[in-house]
């Protein structure tokens, strides 16, 4: 029997829309936050050129941000661990603001990367932070939903940050899109100081979250997420040009099917927190089998506009649809542990360099029609680590 084997349960579901105005501040928190970290790669020309450095030096403005989260976001969770949430999330969200001012008003290369240091080190435990919070306001069976809501913000920011990046940095210089991030999240401070319930604080302790955080069922849930990101980011990395050399689209077409590709991601979230909330395992076990197929499909359906179009929206609700089922799981396996969340957000960051790195070998190895190839294994691989179970725990 799988190790996340439970008792069964059918719960009442109450209403979650007491709790939605909350939630949706917390989401344009998260959506500040998150858009930041894809500003860069829509200038990067912008930035090498004014900078006076390569455009490989350009990028490590990414890596660098990528790198932060992955590392400091646990390590500041960890320090954090006994302050009340409220005022946790407000310190996170200022702190990120003044490293969006950081790299506004940045003189050189050295500044703008200790800016977006600053601003990365709030995003993994203001997420976990965010998370852990909305958990609370809403009914144990309903934190599914609630996690999908607040992980629009992330949707949201993964479609349009780099959008945003892009325009902004081509019409008002590359300091613009750091000054509208500093402003969104300046103005995200009103609706959590006004919105966001105070809760008591923690009663964990350190040893008790890195306890929690070495267990059996935390790893897995680990091991999970970053197979499961591996396997839906293998062709993100390179949709672009599968668009353009595959499908014989226009470099024009490009950002409308990467709008395309987040619209499928804002449904397949909300409808996997909602689905989630009946039954984890199942939906878990659906979108990873449905990601599997989709990415062995690809390297015939890349090939004509139609399908095309139609394996995009598809591979965007998948993979969105995995974020709050996979939080929610972690949730509920740890007691809500803030270290272990935060760790999760890690673990995504993991499978999308794990996708960038396979996805890199396949093509090299063989042409950029079999991206996806790596992804499918890792799907089936994640298939093999979920739960099996139809019903999970709902305490928190």
């Amino acid at each position: 029997m799988s190790d996340f084997s439970v008792r069964p349960v059918n719960p009442p579901t109450p209403s979650i829309r007491p709790a939605l105005p909350t939630l949706l501040a917390l989401a344009a928190a998260i959506f500040v936050s998150g858009t930041a970290e894809y500003l860069v790669a829509g200038m990067l020309t912008e930035l090498s050129g004014s900078l006076g450095v390569g455009t490989a030096a350009a990028g490590q403005l990414v890596t660098g941000y990528a790198l932060t989260v992955l590392i400091g976001g646990p390590l500041l969770t960890v320090a954090t661990t006994r302050l009340p949430r409220k005022g946790l999330m407000l310190a996170l969200t200022a702190l990120f603001v003044a490293g969006a001012v950081v790299c506004a008003t940045a003189d050189g290369y050295g500044q703008l990367l200790a800016g977006r240091v600053i601003s990365a080190l709030a995003q993994a435990t203001l997420f976990a932070s965010a998370l852990t919070t909305g958990a609370k306001i809403v009914a144990p069976q309903r934190i599914g939903t609630a996690f999908a809501i607040m992980s629009t913000g992330l949707t949201l920011a993964t479609v349009l940050g780099s959008p945003l990046g892009t325009f902004l940095g081509q019409e008002y210089g590359w300091r613009s899109p750091f000054l509208a991030v500093a402003v969104m999240g300046a103005l995200s401070l009103i609706p959590l100081a006004l919105l966001v319930p105070r809760t008591p604080r923690p009663e964990s302790t350190v040893a008790r979250e890195l306890r929690v955080l070495a267990g059996r069922d935390t790893r897995r849930v680990l091991l999970l997420t970053v197979l499961s990101q591996a396997a839906v980011s293998s062709v993100f990395v390179y949709l672009a040009p599968s668009a353009t050399e595959l499908a014989g689209f226009t470099a024009g077409a490009v950002p409308l099917l990467l709008l395309g590709y987040g619209a499928g991601g804002f449904v397949g979230n909300l409808v996997a927190g909602r689905a989630a909330d009946r039954d984890l395992g199942r939906t878990l076990f659906t979108v990873l089998g449905a990601t599997a197929l989709l990415l062995a499909a690809a390297p015939f359906a890349l090939t004509m506009q139609a399908t095309a179009i139609a394996e995009i929206l598809l591979l965007g609700a998948v993979a969105n649809a995995l974020a709050a089922p996979l939080q929610s799981l972690m949730s509920r396996r740890t007691g809500g542990s803030s270290l272990a969340l935060a760790v999760n957000v890690s673990a995504f960051m993991g499978g999308h360099a794990l996708a960038a790195a396979s996805a890199g070998v396949v093509v090299a190895a063989w042409d950029l029609r079999w991206a996806g190839l790596a992804g499918v294994v890792f799907a089936v691989v994640a298939l093999g680590v979920a739960p099996r179970e139809r019903r999970v725990p709902v305490a928190v």
